[in-house]
């Protein structure tokens, strides 16, 4: 593809997704459906004893497999222990920009080569990912045809996440013995007194020590970020730097290179944990069983982030409507009996742009189990024998389909 070609292909794009889209109407929302990128980074925190078994849990075994990889290389997503004692946020900012985290977000989307070059290819593959019948009907009808379908790439630059997550544990003996020894002390002074409470409060230090005190808790902190693509940097990108195998030059590499206005701007922040029973797992290890209690914690701050910020939010398509009506998510996506879903519909309006309208709401049926997909579930719960979890209308303007998008309210 030439030069001209592909900036005229991009340069279309970008007007056709600049569009705003109104949701001041009471059933619409932003047509901001498809699957955004999502690059995973971990604050270092040296000072816990297990640092290695999160760090390695964070590394090998945290998927978020809602979202298209955009992780850089490993050794670039550790980021050095905050020891400026600034605020996180202002750190953590602060280093991404200066690290130019942006320039290697922007890169891994143009599939940049050791010279400099790029291409679309990645572009035009998650641009076709996220193409439907409806969007290949309506490109028939256009003069470039279905080629025209991976120019919805260009799109999903612009929903390029960076979370970061800080974490810290807990061993729950730790805090049993503490609870014990306080019940033991208490009970110690009923004894002394001749109260009989005092083996009641005995057999609870038992209890609190032998049974609450197995296993592990860990905390995280995660900190959303988004990459900045608007218009000014879009254009300059494909203006002043883009060059692929043909028209690459060491300027143009230098150009890419030193450039300081690809950025990441701060979104949110959210904070949560999740505990492993030891006495449910009992041959694992520590380092397993806080291994299995990171990926959790770090499966709940993605869940907490999707409902706190629209911008981050993820829409579920709906994937089966008989002989009950399901979706291939669950716990580990933070679905509970409480549940409650818009349904979307894409629909084609008179100028010829699209937008998403909500025309039903859906929720939680109880009547059948909550698929549980969390990390671990095989084994912490061996005998589910479900891999969806079903919903059942509230409220419905004409019929469900299969590929309906569902976006969770609560």
């Amino acid at each position: 593809m030439r030069k001209s070609t592909l900036l005229f292909t991009f340069f279309c794009a970008g007007l056709f997704f600049a569009q705003k889209y109104s949701i001041s109407k009471k059933d619409s929302v932003s047509i901001d459906y498809r699957r955004s990128s999502l690059s995973t980074f971990m604050l270092d925190n040296k000072s816990i004893e297990y640092d290695d078994a999160v760090q390695n849990a964070f590394m090998t075994k945290f998927t978020p497999d809602k979202y298209n990889n955009h992780n850089l290389p490993d050794d670039t997503r550790l980021i050095p222990k905050n020891e400026l004692n600034i605020d996180d946020v202002k750190y953590l900012e602060n280093f991404l920009n200066e690290q130019k985290i942006g320039n290697e977000l922007v890169a891994k989307w143009f599939n940049r080569s050791k010279k400099g070059a790029f291409d679309a290819d990645l572009v035009l593959k998650r641009g076709f990912y996220d193409a439907k019948e409806l969007d290949r009907k309506i490109a028939q009808n256009t003069s470039r045809g279905e080629s025209s379908l991976g120019d919805k790439g260009a799109e999903l630059i612009d929903n390029t996440f960076v979370i970061v997550m800080k974490s810290n544990y807990t061993n729950k003996e730790n805090i049993a013995k503490g609870l014990g020894a306080g019940l033991s002390l208490l009970s110690q002074s009923f004894l002394q007194e001749g109260n009989q409470l005092a083996s009641s409060l005995t057999d609870l230090t038992k209890l609190t020590t032998d049974t609450f005190g197995k296993g592990f808790w860990v905390g995280t902190k995660s900190y959303l970020f988004k990459l900045v693509w608007d218009a000014d940097t879009r254009d300059r990108f494909y203006n002043e730097l883009w060059a692929d195998e043909k028209s690459i030059t060491p300027e143009k590499k230098a150009a890419f290179d030193n450039a300081d206005y690809f950025k990441v701007k701060f979104v949110g922040q959210t904070k949560t944990g999740a505990d492993i029973q030891s006495s449910t797992l009992s041959g694992k290890s520590n380092e397993q069983l806080v291994e299995r209690a990171t990926i959790k914690s770090f499966d709940k701050a993605i869940n907490n982030l999707q409902k706190s910020y629209d911008v981050f939010s993820v829409k579920i398509p709906v994937f089966t409507v008989d002989p009950v009506i399901t979706i291939k998510a669950g716990m580990k996506e933070g679905i509970d009996k409480k549940s409650k879903f818009d349904v979307l519909e894409r629909v084609i309006k008179e100028d010829g742009t699209e937008e998403l309208v909500v025309v039903g709401k859906m929720k939680v049926d109880t009547n059948y189990p909550i698929w549980d997909n969390r990390y671990g579930a095989d084994e912490e719960n061996p005998n589910q024998e479900v891999d969806v979890t079903v919903l059942k209308v509230s409220k419905m303007k004409g019929d469900i389909v299969p590929g309906m998008l569902l976006m969770q309210t609560n």
